[in-house]
């Protein structure tokens, strides 16, 4: 083989590696493009920021959420007073309270009220300081001269006549004592009220409910 012709292969094969060396850094190219970018500083930490939630909704404070005391929760001197004079009338069938005494220190036997019954026949019952026990239930006499007048007359209750003093009084006063008598003949109730120290008598007529004096 001649020169020439050797010459003219060693040109070829040169010509073919270049040839694919170019292809190859191509492919390289086309490769990088496609990747994903690496994300930035920045992207981060926005991805790492929290999101702040706002609401309009505030949480009770202790203030908000304490019960308010009012007037209509204040227990007064009629609540219980009341409820001793039912318990008294319900011990004898058909009765009407005519006398009612409140002693906190006079033993268990705290209230003692006296009933008289459709025949005019008076009772004196005892009550525990809880304001709901019978303790004594203890026929008295029959009603006659005055004490038949004053009943009589009584066409007003005595928890209404206490209702009708109670003005004369204040809210904060208890009943402490309430009598029937007879005045310038006229059954008239005579209500005691204490108030820690202060006591104020009323009275009211028994047949009109009217305040007739303090």
């Amino acid at each position: 083989m001649d020169n020439n012709a050797k010459s003219s292969r060693f040109v070829g094969a040169l010509s073919l590696a270049a040839a694919a060396a170019l292809a190859l850094s191509a492919c390289a190219t086309d490769n990088n493009a496609t990747e994903s970018p690496t994300p930035t500083n920045d992207t981060a930490s926005v991805a790492a920021s929290p999101t702040e939630t706002t609401t309009d909704d505030q949480s009770p404070t202790t203030e908000d959420t304490q019960t308010a005391t009012t007037d209509d929760n204040q227990a007064t001197g009629d609540d219980k007073f009341e409820d001793v004079i039912k318990v008294a009338e319900g011990e004898v069938s058909g009765s009407k309270a005519i006398d009612y005494e409140f002693d906190e220190g006079d033993g268990p036997d705290a209230y003692e009220i006296d009933v008289v019954d459709g025949n005019n026949v008076k009772h004196e019952i005892d009550i525990d300081v809880d304001g709901s026990t019978v303790t004594k239930n203890e026929q008295d006499d029959t009603l006659d001269g005055d004490d038949l007048k004053e009943f009589e007359g009584a066409t007003v209750s005595i928890v209404d006549a206490v209702k009708a003093a109670r003005g004369e009084a204040g809210d904060s006063a208890v009943v402490d004592e309430v009598e029937l008598e007879w005045e310038d003949n006229k059954s008239v109730w005579e209500v005691k009220f204490k108030d820690g120290t202060t006591e104020t008598k009323v009275k009211v007529d028994a047949g009109s409910g009217d305040v007739i004096s303090k």
